[in-house]
């Protein structure tokens, strides 16, 4: 068992990043609205939460330390980089 902590941003920023330093900006499906991590997670059985304040992810994270039975997911929504 393990405690997964995603930075969601609704964006694939890496690969944006490296679009930017091949000089290869406006590459389509590195944008990903809608994507659903938490249903994702849960479909592969894991216990998975939206964390919405900094608080939630640290009772979260406590909460999946102790939980030694399963995986567990804290999705926590970021601001995309080139929003």
């Amino acid at each position: 068992p393990l405690t997964i902590v995603v930075a969601s941003n609704a964006e694939y920023g890496i690969l944006k990043e490296f679009g930017v330093i091949e000089h290869a900006t406006g590459v389509p499906g590195l944008d990903l609205p809608g994507l659903d991590v938490v249903a994702t997670a849960r479909s592969y059985g894991v216990d998975a939460h939206e964390a919405k304040t900094t608080d939630d992810v640290a009772e979260l994270l406590h909460s999946g330390i102790a939980d030694r039975n399963r995986p567990t997911l804290i999705n926590v929504s970021t601001t995309p980089v080139h929003a």
